[in-house]
Parts: C-alpha cells; structure tokens; sequence
C-alpha cells in the first residue's frame, strides 16, 4: 500500500518536474527569439535620418548591446531560479 501510494506520488512530482522544464526551456526559446528580432531590427527606422557618420553605428552598438546584455542577465537569472528551487 505504502510503496503504491510512493510510486504515485513519484510520478506527480515527475509531472511537474518536467512541466517546470518545459516552460523555463520555452522561455528561453522565446527570449532568444526576441533577442534575434531585436539584433535585426534597423536602427534607421528607428531613428531616421537624426543620426548622421559616426554616431549611426555607435548608437546602433550600444542599443544592441545593451539588449544582448538584458537578455542574457534575464537568462541567467532564469536559470538560477529553476536550480535553486
């Protein structure tokens, strides 16, 4: 009786141990997505004809970069939480 009633149990936990993966690895699939649409995304329509020579691709740089690195912090943080639950 005792070793059914653990083997159900085990099996629960295997159920949500697997849905907690599930959604923290489709998490990271979409903030990936994200981070790649951001990449391509054209730092001319976002500004338009406001930055001219040098600053264009300096602006274009840092706002990347700074969305790499969100990204990437969020992540992290993500992923700290899944293994320290």
């Amino acid at each position: 009786m005792l070793l059914t009633f653990l083997k159900k149990v085990f099996r629960i936990e295997l159920i949500f141990i697997y849905l907690a993966l599930t959604i923290f690895f489709c998490t990271i699939y979409f903030k990936s997505v994200c981070n790649e649409q951001i990449q391509k995304l054209d730092t001319n329509s976002l500004f338009g004809n406001a930055l001219k020579g040098l600053a264009k691709p300096v602006v274009g740089s840092l706002l990347e970069g700074s969305v790499n690195a969100f990204f990437m912090l969020r992540t992290g943080f993500l992923a700290r939480n899944y293994i320290l639950e």
